[in-house]
């Protein structure tokens, strides 16, 4: 959807006033309703969250991606001149590390699965140990042909 820009409400007009207690009439207190025209810019969240992801996903290095899903953007800032709006966003994402997909499968690829973890973490830094599953189960050796090897990130799991 679209938010409202920080800073670029403002009054257009004054469309009716009206006051809860007559003209000349004593009272304790005074009660003013107001209707107003009022006008402000606003932006796109999701074009704004596109545009950001695109820009850290250009500044990465090879080695980080960022998780899909994971960017959070909020206005800390905003400024106008109409009708030009300027807003600063504080930009949150999850980066996890990645590594070549292909040089993982040849790392581990007919070998015994007992060794694959340890190949794998030796080879790539990784945050949390590797979990291996073969079909079957039993099987103790890891597949010979690369296409019958799956990675999987954890975020692509979940």
């Amino acid at each position: 959807g679209f938010e409202l820009a920080p800073g670029s409400l403002r009054l257009r007009e004054i469309v009716d006033e009206r006051y809860d207690v007559g003209l000349g009439e004593a009272a304790d207190s005074l009660g003013l309703t107001l209707t107003l025209m009022v006008e402000g810019l606003a932006y796109s969240l999701p074009l704004a969250t596109d545009t950001a992801e695109q820009e850290i996903r250009s500044t990465l290095p090879e080695n980080r991606l960022l998780v899909p899903g994971s960017l959070t953007l909020e206005a800390v800032e905003g400024s106008s001149d109409w009708p030009a709006i300027e807003v600063t966003f504080a930009v949150r994402g999850s980066l996890v590390k990645t590594a070549d997909q292909d040089l993982l499968r040849r790392s581990v690829l007919g070998g015994p699965k007992s060794q694959a973890a340890d190949r794998l973490v030796n080879l790539i830094e990784l945050d949390q140990e590797p979990q291996i599953e073969t079909s079957p189960g039993w099987l103790p050796w890891i597949p010979w042909l690369r296409m019958r090897i799956d990675i999987k990130w954890v975020w692509e799991s979940a």
